[in-house]
């Protein structure tokens, strides 16, 4: 049996915008459940884009999972179910394994609602995400990011990333273009391998789409290098909280998060 509730409002905000968001990349998802808690990988159809999605059992406010299970979710359900999803109602979710069926409840304030979503079977093979140091990491502030992201799109199909000194972020068409120049001071932070340079191109429309995710952390963090997949992380905990202990032994490993990995572009 698993059981799963969410009641701190910050946390229902997160859990509710990645469900939902999901929809965006991919028709549906794997979520596969045990002792330690939730994990899922997932692509879009056209493999250019893939999901990571951890979290651990501690990030629930209940989490018991007495029996290992993989759930096969239509994302495009899930959606339509989170969106009935009021201010200041908390989550439960229930799954016993000789059923296929998922029950949701959307409890409190006022109206209590309870959904039944059957599963669905699902074929997936996790792919192995080798641990490797970029060539440019970069922290933004997810709003800001989003918005400028949203700004580039207008202009083109394609997005220019180039990393030295400042962040050039560029988008072209055949009438004209946009660069925008952002400085170490406009950002959280920027750390670049010495004597590096970064030139690298991404469909806008996944980066657009990833940036959908932007209320799960006030930081997004981008991770680049050539002729690599760009890697952007939204930490379900505070950046702050995971760093605290030990400053000096650099950035710990995030237990809570969804990461996205997009493979480049070839420059026309």
């Amino acid at each position: 049996m698993l059981t799963i509730t969410i009641n701190n409002s910050s946390k229902v905000t997160q859990f509710n915008t990645v469900l939902q968001n999901l929809k965006g990349i991919s028709n549906c998802v794997l979520l596969n459940c045990d002792e330690k808690g939730i994990y899922a990988q997932g692509m879009d159809g056209s493999h250019v884009c893939l999901f990571e999605l951890k979290i651990g059992e501690d990030w629930f406010d209940e989490y018991s999972c007495d029996e290992s299970c993989s759930m096969g979710i239509n994302c495009e359900m899930l959606y339509k179910i989170l969106s009935c999803l009021k201010e200041g109602q908390h989550i439960s979710m229930k799954h016993d394994s000789a059923t296929s069926k998922l029950t949701i409840d959307l409890l409190g304030n006022s109206y209590d609602k309870s959904f039944e979503l059957s599963l669905i079977e699902i074929d997936s093979d996790m792919v192995e995400l080798p641990s490797r140091e970029s060539t440019a990491d970069i922290k933004f502030v997810s709003k800001d990011f989003a918005e400028l992201i949203n700004q580039l799109s207008i202009f083109g199909e394609k997005l220019k990333i180039t990393c030295n000194d400042d962040i050039i972020l560029n988008s072209a068409n055949e009438f004209g273009k946009v660069d925008i120049t952002v400085k170490e001071e406009d950002i959280v932070e920027y750390m670049m391998e010495d004597g590096a340079e970064v030139e690298s191109y991404f469909g806008i429309k996944f980066i657009h789409m990833i940036t959908k995710f932007a209320n799960i952390n006030k930081e997004v963090g981008i991770h680049i290098s050539n002729d690599y997949p760009i890697k952007m992380v939204y930490a379900l905990d505070d950046w702050k909280d995971q760093n605290d202990d030990d400053d000096d032994e650099g950035e710990q490993p995030l237990n809570h998060y969804i990461a996205f990995y997009l493979a480049p572009m070839e420059e026309d």
